[in-house]
């Protein structure tokens, strides 16, 4: 992987606010009743809370930290009309099975509130600041970020360690719908545009070109959404004391696991770390960086195709998607 793919300061800036943005608007439309909340965790605990504190945590589910006597619990709360939380459950007690501390699931339960199913998901807390944070606060050179980007390299191998059947989303059980990883990739990239870029259509040429190689893949459990806001940092010790939000869970390709961290997070945590830590828990081959980097592709391919990239980054992004491509050569 070459630095000149990896995003500036600035273009980070633009699209952290866009994300922002985005995430402030899923978030203003939902609003569980706290009675409802309380009966929730009055289930686990064994009381009502005593204290709330509604976080801030992206565009799939609602969420709450609550205080019972001295307990602390995580309250996730999704508007699926599926129960994703159980297909989650799975993934964290099996990555748990091979040391990655992943929060113990209290309770999954669906209850509907004004006509609507919703889904609950309660958690024991997690102590840790947030990667995401402890890297933008000291910078990714710093020793301790380093660290902490290392160990969860680590960590990423020992979930990568999970065997599972098919490929695609994952079900309870650890089951999946398709055939093999391009269909997944078809699947997950959608219709092709017809204003893509031409950056884009070679892109997809290219993934096909490839297809004996990724179809070869052997199937393993993905987090999925594996980045430094879903990574808690004990700062004594620069290990990870948490890996949270694993609703994304897939069956595929591991070398995909590093595509958001390619394109997206190296901008401020070290993806080289990531994988130097990683090769203490598997082994990366010359097979698995020619996949890594086909996974990068189709993910800046999927994020140009589909409009995901802030417009005013869109030459940049152009830009890096044709260097991916000429690494190939």
């Amino acid at each position: 992987m070459t630095k000149d793919r990896r995003m500036t300061r600035e273009e980070l800036l633009v699209t952290e606010a866009a994300w922002e943005d985005d995430v402030a608007a899923a978030q203003s439309a939902w609003h569980t009743p706290r009675a409802a909340l309380d009966a929730i965790i009055t289930r686990v605990a064994g009381a009502r809370p005593r204290a709330t504190e509604r976080l801030h945590s992206g565009q799939s589910n609602e969420t709450y930290l609550c205080r019972v006597g001295e307990k602390r619990l995580i309250a996730r709360i999704g508007r699926e009309s599926v129960a994703h939380f159980e297909r989650e459950r799975w993934a964290i007690e099996m990555a748990r099975a091979h040391g990655v501390p992943t929060p113990e699931v209290l309770l999954v339960a669906e209850e509907e509130l004004d006509g609507e199913i919703v889904s609950f998901c309660v958690e024991r807390y997690l102590p840790g600041l947030s990667l995401g944070k402890l890297a933008r606060q000291r910078g990714r050179e710093d020793a301790l970020v380093a660290r902490a980007v290392r160990h969860a390299g680590v960590l990423l191998g020992a979930i990568h360690e999970v065997r599972t059947n098919g490929f695609g989303a994952l079900q309870a059980g650890g089951t999946a719908p398709l055939p093999d990883w391009p269909a997944f990739l078809a699947e997950r990239f959608g219709p092709l545009p017809a204003d893509a870029p031409p950056e884009v259509t070679r892109a997809l040429a290219v993934l096909a070109s490839h297809d004996p190689l990724l179809r070869a893949t052997d199937p393993r459990l993905l987090h999925f959404d594996f980045e430094p806001s879903h990574l808690l940092v004990d700062e004594r010790t620069g290990e990870i004391s948490g890996v949270i939000d694993l609703e994304e869970a897939k069956s595929g390709d591991p070398a995909y696991e590093f595509a958001q961290w390619d394109v997206i997070h190296d901008a401020y945590a070290p993806v080289a770390q990531l994988v130097l830590g990683y090769t203490e828990r598997a082994k990366i081959t010359p097979e698995f960086e020619l996949r890594r980097l086909l996974s990068e592709i189709h993910f800046r391919a999927r994020e140009l195709a589909h409009a995901s990239v802030p417009s005013v980054l869109i030459p940049a992004a152009r830009q890096r998607l044709t260097r991916a491509l000429n690494a190939l050569d």
